[in-house]
């Protein structure tokens, strides 16, 4: 694996961890979507509405997983 590509999968593993820890202190999707754009950088091959969707997928899956 070249460097490139591992500092990119440490970069989005780094993007997910830090969306792991606020997820749960985000009232609604908006509010989450909104506080994970200041760390879009690290995932800078993503369009915004991928990301976006991604986050919704990942929103979803925590707060249903919950049972709310």
């Amino acid at each position: 694996m070249s460097a490139t590509k591992r500092w990119a999968m440490e970069c989005e593993e780094h993007f997910w961890d830090l969306a792991e820890s606020k997820i749960g202190e985000c009232e609604t999707l908006r509010e989450f979507i909104f506080r994970m754009s200041m760390h879009t950088y690290l995932i800078p091959y993503y369009m915004p509405r991928e990301i976006d969707d991604m986050l919704g997928e990942a929103w979803h899956e925590f707060w249903s997983s919950k049972g709310e």
